[in-house]
């Protein structure tokens, strides 16, 4: 940086850089965000927000009429969430930040907002942070009803919640603001530059639709075949049977019941028309239906318990899913860090503003094993430093579910506790070689030599320490 003084007491500030390099900064800064983005904004009422993609409302009538989507749902749901720990560095701020998740049932208040995130893309959950004195801070408001409002650049303005018909607009119904702060957007499966996310279950509409479809008809064919219906022959080949016959043989069919005998001649024949897989083509399409459907919510179908992949393949698609659930946990931990906790912390205070740490538990037995070995194994090294195997003892007793991690000590007391051990053990290894540097006597008969020598090896033995020692008997 280049200082030239203007006047006695002024001092000026150039920054050293050349013509064409501060050309270069301007024309990048000059560039940056050039790109807008098309809301196409809903007609009336004027300034509601943009447009959604899709009718929401049918993500809803999909979920409530098709089990599996429904099921599917949830599963990508509770693989998601699971459990989680929440760590910041600053203890007012992990204080805080414990109380509020206790206070408000942060937990449960996710589920349903995960939920409408996954099914239609898009999930909002109002946020009342400022008002301390309120104890209901978070509420899941449903998707169907919110609108974003953005820039052509797609900054967001706000949003607004509309209960009314669209199609029935009527001017007793307003619709209600909401600033950007007040509301937690979660957006999944989402387009650049649209506001809105599209989900899963939308893309996957058309599967869902041709296996609930061939469901209702499997189950109404099976219904209507469920009875093995009776065929009768009347008289023999080339003898012609009176109408009156047949009618009359037929009502007395309509009333037979399991009491019911017959006794014919040898002219009537009666025989069982077997309907034996009738229904097996539509079965094969709806499973068929069901691989495609599990195969566009990226959901492994051994989750389902429908497939028989080898093992090897089994192991692919259960680490593709467990990455699939990990870049979920992503975007959903930087909207709560950003939109939820870190607001916490500033309305407590503004110096508590700091980074917050998501510690999702282990998804299977199988990984928890592989973490606990190493965890294990890196124990076992020898020249692990303090801090290291305190959070390692920490962390398996956490994989464990042992209810003694308050009970160890935390890094820094790790490191606290051996810096305290080394100078105690270097105090007395000075006042051991100070005593054996100044008394200097004939030895005693009977004495031990090298008393002081013996001294230095003890305390070696007892504080266990071999860098530090190493350095201070020397």
């Amino acid at each position: 940086m280049d200082l030239k003084s203007k006047k006695k007491g002024e001092v000026s500030c150039y920054l050293a850089v050349t013509e064409i390099e501060y050309a270069n900064r301007q024309n990048i800064l000059s560039e940056a965000f050039k790109g807008e983005s098309e809301d196409t904004n809903v007609m009336f009422p004027k300034g509601l927000g943009a447009q959604h993609p899709f009718d929401f409302e049918q993500v809803d009538k999909i979920t409530n009429n098709v089990g599996i989507a429904n099921a599917i749902v949830d599963k990508i749901v509770d693989n998601i969430i699971g459990d989680f720990t929440i760590k910041v560095k600053d203890e007012n701020s992990q204080a805080i930040l414990d109380g509020f998740i206790d206070d408000t049932n942060f937990k449960s208040k996710l589920r349903p907002w995960i939920k409408e995130a996954v099914s239609k893309g898009n999930g909002f959950m109002e946020l009342d942070l400022e008002d301390m004195k309120n104890t209901e801070k978070l509420r899941v408001l449903n998707a169907n009803n919110m609108y974003v409002r953005r820039t052509k650049k797609g900054k967001v303005l706000g949003y607004n919640q509309y209960r009314g018909k669209l199609k029935m607009f009527s001017p007793k119904t307003k619709p209600i603001p909401f600033t950007p702060k007040q509301i937690a957007h979660l957006t999944i499966n989402k387009t650049p530059g649209d506001p809105y996310g599209v989900g899963f279950i939308w893309p996957n509409r058309a599967t869902i639709e041709n296996y609930a479809g061939s469901e209702l008809d499997r189950c109404k064919l099976l219904s209507r075949k469920a009875g093995a219906p009776i065929h009768v022959k009347l008289g023999v080949p080339g003898q012609k049977i009176k109408a009156a016959d047949l009618d009359q043989f037929k009502t007395d069919l309509q009333f037979m019941n399991n009491s019911t005998e017959w006794v014919t001649d040898a002219n009537v024949e009666m025989n069982l028309i077997d309907f034996a897989g009738v229904a097996d083509n539509l079965t094969k399409a709806a499973e068929h239906d069901l691989e495609q459907l599990a195969l566009g919510m990226n959901l492994p179908m051994s989750i389902l318990g429908i497939s028989n992949n080898p093992e090897g393949m089994a192991k692919t698609n259960d680490k593709g899913w467990l990455r699939f659930t990990h870049s979920l946990r992503t975007m959903i931990e930087e909207i709560i860090e950003d939109q939820i906790l870190r607001p916490v912390l500033r309305n407590n205070s503004p110096k508590l503003d700091g980074q917050v740490e998501f510690i999702w538990e282990l998804p299977g037995e199988e990984e928890k094993t592989i973490r606990l070995t190493t965890i294990k194994d890196a124990l076992g090294l020898f020249d692990i430093s303090p801090e290291l195997r305190a959070a390692l003892e920490i962390e398996y007793a956490e994989v464990m579910e042992l209810d003694v991690v308050d009970k160890l000590p935390t890094p820094e007391d790790a490191r606290k506790k051996v810096d305290q051990e080394e100078q105690e053990l270097k105090k007395q290894v000075d006042l051991a070689r100070k005593n054996e540097e100044n008394i200097k006597q004939p030895q005693v008969p009977g004495s031990v030599p090298h008393a002081n020598q013996k001294t230095i090896s003890l305390l070696s033995e007892k504080y266990k320490s071999k860098i530090y020692l190493g350095e201070l008997v020397k």
